[in-house]
């Protein structure tokens, strides 16, 4: 297990090396604990905070369970930066997001730095696309057992310092 901060870093990291295909999840768990999950591929993070306070732990596991992770990868509406011409944008608002989400694939930080510099590559930039319909919880054992481990090293690191 790792602060959250510097698994926000990881993440960061991760992404700028390989942006497409990123789900992320951000809510309240059932112990009311808020709660990040940031899928990527086959592997998992789990960000955790205490009720009280801002400093979380993190950790990444592999996710066992195939169908989620083909769900999850092949869902067209991804996290990541984006850059949307005009014209693209103009479609957007004409036809829904999802239909132009397909055309209009996630990039770095870098490479939208890179297109804003291009005065032929002006654009918007667009992200994250979230997902608030989908339920808080993790998706498989290896994630149970990092969320129990994180839970039950918050109360630890927590006890007695809010009352």
């Amino acid at each position: 297990m790792i602060p959250a901060s510097e698994a926000f870093e990881k993440i960061e990291h991760e992404y700028e090396q390989h942006p497409e295909g990123w789900r992320l999840y951000i809510g309240l768990d059932s112990g009311r604990q808020a709660t990040v999950y940031a899928f990527h591929g086959d592997c998992a993070w789990t960000i955790k905070y205490p009720k009280f306070g801002m400093n979380g732990l993190a950790g990444k596991v592999k996710v066992e369970e195939d169908e989620l992770i083909r769900e999850i990868a092949e869902d067209p509406m991804s996290f990541g930066l984006r850059i949307i011409t005009r014209h693209v944008f103009e479609m957007l608002m004409q036809q829904g997001r999802e239909k132009v989400t397909k055309q209009v694939k996630p990039v770095s930080a870098k490479e939208v730095g890179k297109g804003a510099e291009d005065s032929n590559n002006r654009g918007f930039m667009s992200g994250p696309f979230t997902h608030a319909q989908s339920p808080i919880a993790p998706i498989s054992a290896s994630q149970r057992d990092l969320e129990q481990k994180l839970k039950e090293s918050l109360k630890h690191l927590t006890d007695g310092m809010y009352v």
